[in-house]
């Protein structure tokens, strides 16, 4: 790394921290919210999204002609149109809300950028799906936005950690197993994430297990976040002796933890550790938080913290992740 690129790469640290500082305590409040407070928001927040998408991507423009933002209620999430991430990638230049932001350049970007983080225009984090879907999508969101989404993951691992007794006053630390790369969402955080108010310390799930291992057990992370694949893989390890740490939290990423994984995990891994998932999974205690996996056809709703989506994608396809007013999409692979 440069002397330059090392420059910029702590400016736009210090960028994502400020933002993230400004998201995290509003997204911790939230988790106190009633059902009807926390309806309320997701309302208005879907109902500004909708009128963003439609007032400014000709693609979302067509497909919600005739719906009134402001008369949507959460109820009426199913009859949305549906948009899969093949026609959102074939038509990438209408769907973007920002017409600078053509698939092209977005592409240019993505592969000037597989070591070092870099922003697009100055202002958008442009991720890339792994593909393993069979197709790999683009998606872009600012700087703001990405942060945002980053607060409503590490929100459930500093509340736990404050009912335990508080995170360091300086900083809340999390291990992270996700990609090495800054165009793959996790691995941008990570990179971003240098703290305060948050640092990642990153272990790339590329690494062969006992490296993992023998990584996590010299940093003894506070709280763990990962793929709920890696997650179970560690939790044997945990059982059997070659790793040795004691999280306060652990937070399954990106994929749908299973039902039968997440208790498994959990008594494999020691009394010490207790796992979650984000999304979280879906639930009768959960009413005012609709979640979707690739098991459900029920339209996202996520939680507080989210804009949800004006799409929706068939259940065959994973799950989305995120919203952005950006890209009016998610990243899902």
């Amino acid at each position: 790394m440069t002397a330059a690129s090392a420059a910029g790469r702590r400016a736009l640290q210090v960028r994502a921290a400020s933002s993230l500082a400004r998201h995290l305590d509003r997204h911790a409040e939230r988790l106190t919210w009633d059902p009807g407070r926390l309806a309320s928001f997701q309302r208005d927040r879907l109902r500004a999204l909708l009128g963003h998408a439609a007032g400014h991507s000709p693609f979302h423009a067509r497909r919600l002609r005739g719906l009134d933002p402001s008369r949507f209620e959460l109820a009426d999430l199913p009859r949305l149109p549906t948009m899969t991430k093949g026609q959102m990638m074939a038509a990438f230049d209408e769907v973007v809300t920002d017409p600078r932001l053509a698939r092209r350049r977005a592409e240019e970007h993505l592969a000037a950028s597989t070591t070092e983080p870099a922003l697009l225009l100055g202002r958008y984090v442009c991720l890339a799906s792994g593909g393993s879907s069979g197709l790999r999508g683009v998606f872009v969101q600012t700087l703001d936005e990405y942060t945002e989404f980053v607060a409503s993951i590490v929100r459930q691992a500093r509340t736990r950690m404050t009912a335990a007794g508080g995170p360091p006053p300086e900083e809340m630390v999390i291990g992270i197993i996700g990609a090495a790369s800054p165009v793959h969402s996790s691995g941008f955080g990570a990179a971003m994430a240098a703290g305060p108010p948050v640092r990642l310390i990153a272990v790339p799930v590329t690494l062969p297990l006992p490296e993992i291992v023998r990584r996590l057990n010299a940093a003894q992370p506070p709280a763990l976040l990962g793929y709920p694949s890696k997650l179970a893989e560690l939790a044997r390890e945990q059982r059997a002796g070659r790793l040795r740490i004691a999280p306060r939290s652990v937070t399954a990423m990106s994929d749908c933890l299973p039902r039968a994984t997440a208790p498994r995990s959990g008594m494999l891994s020691g009394r010490r550790w207790s796992t979650s998932s984000f999304p979280p999974r879906a639930s009768p205690a959960r009413p005012s938080r609709p979640g979707r996996c690739s098991a459900s056809p029920a339209t996202c709703a996520w939680p507080s913290w989210s804009t949800p989506a004006t799409s929706r994608y068939p259940r065959a396809q994973r799950r989305p992740r995120s919203w952005s007013p950006t890209c009016t999409t998610s990243p899902s692979r």
